[in-house]
């Protein structure tokens, strides 16, 4: 068996690890939510500790939308519904949803062609 004083530093070759390093991280569920977490992984057909893994890599991957864009969006949508509702109370009319998108589609057109 050799010593470090008979290895052969100039000549050493670097190789690349074969597995990838892994890393064991604990997590504290309640009863409850193990059960929970258990039993959509068998209904997957997967490990516990896959169904963990892919739900927090998906997670991970999704971004959240700032909360100052979510608020944007939502007094925007106030705004677009206002307009609409008087809209179709000028023309003595209530609308649906779908009535909406519609509109707004005319909307988009009429402000591309203007």
């Amino acid at each position: 068996m050799s010593t470090r004083d008979d290895w052969d530093y100039e000549n050493a070759e670097i190789h690349e690890p074969e597995r990838e390093v892994k890393s064991v991280y604990s997590l504290r569920f309640t009863a409850t939510e193990i059960a929970e977490i258990r039993a959509a992984a068998e209904r997957e057909g997967v490990t516990t500790s896959e169904f963990i893994r892919t739900a927090a890599r998906s997670r991970a991957k999704t971004q959240a939308v700032p909360a100052e864009i979510v608020k944007a969006l939502a007094l925007a949508l106030v705004n677009i519904s206002e307009r609409y509702e008087l809209a179709g109370a000028a023309e003595g009319k209530r609308g649906s949803v779908e009535d909406l998108a519609s509109w707004l589609n005319e909307q988009a057109l009429e402000s591309r062609s203007a």
